[in-house]
């Protein structure tokens, strides 16, 4: 899978994860959480580390380091 492939994949999970911050539904964020866990799966991310921040401090760092 092409970098670029897995970027869209992580840039995805962290919208759906903010959306689902910020969502007074219960159902939808429900929703919004599984589709965290398929895009960060389709990224080939690793499991288990799903919060907001941590989603975000990671695609920081991987925005740095990534190369051209």
């Amino acid at each position: 899978m092409q970098t670029e492939e897995k970027e869209r994949y992580f840039r995805a999970a962290v919208e759906c994860m903010e959306l689902a911050r910020v969502t007074q539904d219960e159902p939808t964020r429900a929703r919004l959480v599984a589709l965290v866990r398929k895009w960060l799966e389709l990224a080939d991310y690793p499991s288990g580390k799903t919060s907001l921040p941590t989603l975000l401090e990671a695609f920081n760092i991987w925005q740095m380091t990534k190369k051209p």
